[in-house]
Order: structure tokens, then sequence, then C-alpha cells
């Protein structure tokens, strides 16, 4: 009897895992274009047409947190990521320079194939809450463009500067206020947008 309960329990937990569904919107991503090429490069010779395959990608969750009763819905257990919703950020990288349109001989496909988002807590106070310190995200995005195929693997945290690099946004200290104010869900597109903007420019 008590196997069947405890089974029970672990059924009920797996059923109802807590799922983050993560959709982008460029909204971040708007912040990292150039307004220069906006001001001058209104004339764009060239069209390209930037897509993204509809799926869903699953984005493993890791933490350092001990799961009990207090920490049970302390984050998500599984985080999925809306690849169709990339196109939205590589619009805005390729509009830069060409003239985005629906159909056109030039193709860029922008694709997320996978990744892991490793949330870390401080140690737990005296209520028993557990305090989310960092978000760091890691993603491999593929390019496809003119039969040629990149994969590319880039890791941010919520500072947005990329390990083992001396890459710098240029945050300022109330950026890096907002950030810490910002829901867990608004971190993960924040630092997903610009890893995608990011990768983009390298290629």
């Amino acid at each position: 009897m008590k196997k069947i309960i405890f089974l029970m329990f672990v059924f009920a937990g797996v059923l109802f895992a807590k799922t983050e569904v993560v959709e982008l919107t460029g909204e971040y991503a708007k912040e990292l274009a150039n307004p220069f090429k906006e001001v001058f490069n209104e004339n764009k010779e060239n069209d390209i047409t930037v897509v993204s395959l509809d799926k869903d990608v699953e984005l493993k969750v890791e933490s350092n947190l001990t799961q009990d009763i207090y920490t049970r819905n302390a984050h998500p257990e599984k985080i999925v990521l809306k690849n169709k919703s990339v196109e939205k950020v590589s619009k805005l990288f390729y509009s830069e320079d060409y003239n985005v349109v629906k159909d056109s001989k030039g193709v860029v496909e922008v694709n997320v194939l996978g990744g892991t988002v490793d949330l870390e807590y401080m140690e737990r106070d005296f209520n028993m809450h557990a305090h989310l310190t960092t978000v760091n995200i890691e993603l491999k995005v593929e390019i496809k463009r003119d039969g040629k195929s990149a994969i590319k693997t880039i890791k941010m945290d919520e500072k947005l500067g990329r390990d083992g690099a001396n890459y710098n946004l240029s945050l300022t200290v109330n950026d890096v206020k907002k950030l810490k104010n910002e829901s867990l869900e608004d971190k993960i597109k924040k630092i997903i947008e610009t890893e995608i903007f990011v990768v983009l420019k390298e290629i």
C-alpha cells in the first residue's frame, strides 16, 4: 500500500511538473540594433528572407537548489522555447543591411537546436525562501545560408557578458538593477535574444 501511495506521488509530480513556455518578441533585440545603420542605410539594395522552423525546443533546467517541500515550485522543471519566434530576432538583425521580405532568392534559416538553463540560488533565509542570484543560459544555434550550415554554441548570464571572452555590451549600474528586478521569464528572453543577435553578428 505504501509503495502504491509513493508511486502515486511520483506520478503526480511528473504530471504536474511546471513548464515555462518562452516566446521571443524581439523587444530586447531592438536595444542591440545599430541606430546609425537605421538612419544612414535607408536605401538597401538587396533582399533577404529570414525563417525559423516551427517547433518546440526543450531547454534543460539545472540548479544548485535542493528539492524539498519549500523549493518544489521555486522554478520550472522544463523550459520550452518556441523556435518560430527566433525569426523576430533574426529579422531585426538582418534588417540593418537588407530588405527583409517574404520571398527572395536569398534565404537564411536560424534555429535553436537545444540548450541548458542553469539557475544559481543563494542559501535560503529564515523563512526558507530561495533567492535566485544568477541565470546562465547555454544555447546551440544553427544558421543555414547559401547551402552552408554553421552551428555555434554560446553561453551568457544575465549580465549579458559572454563567458571566456572580452565581450561587453556596456551595461550600466541601472541596467543591472533592472535585470535583478525582472521575472525569470523576462531574464530568459533577454539573454536568449542577446545570444542570438551576438551569434548572427559573428557569422
